[in-house]
């Protein structure tokens, strides 16, 4: 499995097998710690045949002490291939992600336990 699109945004929406992403972002301020903000999270997977199966795959955040932030997306896949390559896309939405320090945060992408990507985004204060 290769994660060939992934992003942070205001909002991901899959609809018709179109992946749509609204105000994609790497940093976000916000007006006071703590808060609460909407994080949308796109991804295009591309998936080879030798891949099939069924694939738990979650999406874990971490503050930037390294600390778990309590709100993981789980998603069970059940990979059916009818090509040699095939695609998926995922779009979920976080309506009220927890902020509570400024600084670099961690999305680790995890797939049947093992960590496949991380990627960094910083939370600052407005100015």
């Amino acid at each position: 499995m290769t994660i060939e699109l992934f992003t942070l945004c205001d909002g991901a929406y899959n609809y018709n097998d179109k992946l749509t992403i609204v105000g994609s972002w790497t940093s976000i301020s916000v007006n006071e710690i703590p808060a609460k903000i909407p994080v949308g999270v796109a991804m295009r997977i591309r998936i080879e045949a030798k891949e099939k199966g069924k694939k738990e795959m979650k999406i874990h955040f971490l503050n930037p002490d390294g600390t778990k932030v309590p709100t993981d997306i789980a998603v069970s896949l059940d990979i059916k291939q009818a090509k040699e390559i095939t695609y998926i896309n995922l779009a979920a939405m976080v309506q009220g992600f927890p902020v509570t320090q400024v600084g670099q945060y961690v999305v680790k992408v995890i797939i049947d336990n093992d960590v496949i990507e991380e990627y960094p985004f910083v939370v600052e204060m407005k100015k």
